[in-house]
């Protein structure tokens, strides 16, 4: 599986909850060979830089993984909202990150 879910993917941000409701994805082979999704319009597609060559771009990718978010009650309510409010998102993580990387919880 190859490729970035945003446009920019070195800065944090919720593009990716922003991508993943409201672009329509289907399923396709990526360029490893192995099923991944692409949007079904591609001219919606956002493009991001490409990995492997300078000031060339490529289209943005979910896995299954992520459209699974997208197809669960629970989980879509949590992205709906991530998409639309970054300080939630922000919020939420910090509180998540610190749990992880501490023993204080």
């Amino acid at each position: 599986i190859e490729g970035s879910w945003t446009t920019n993917p070195t800065t944090w941000d919720n593009e990716y909850f922003q991508n993943l409701i409201h672009l329509d994805w289907s399923p396709h082979k990526g360029p490893g060979d192995a099923w991944q999704f692409a949007t079904i319009d591609s001219e919606d597609n956002p493009m991001a830089p490409a990995a492997d060559m300078k000031n060339k771009s490529q289209a943005t990718m979910m896995m299954t993984t992520d459209i699974s978010l997208k197809n669960d009650d629970k989980f879509y309510d949590l992205v709906q909202q991530y998409a639309k409010d970054l300080n939630f998102l922000n919020d939420v993580f910090s509180y998540a990150w610190y749990k992880l990387t501490t023993r204080e919880m």
